[in-house]
């Protein structure tokens, strides 16, 4: 992988992470084992789509 699809892929990461954390709540409900918030995981569906 290119130095620039890479610095791509890091930057798209960082922007979905950003707009999951200023709309989703932390955690999905209070009994959750809190291992992940929900901005990470979203960050990582949106990779994973991505990808």
């Amino acid at each position: 992988m290119s130095d620039l699809s890479r610095n791509e892929l890091i930057k798209f990461t960082l922007v979905a992470f950003k707009v999951a954390k200023m709309t989703l709540p932390d955690y999905s409900c209070e009994k959750s084992k809190h291992k992940y918030t929900q901005h990470q995981l979203m960050a990582l569906i949106c990779l994973m789509k991505r990808l």
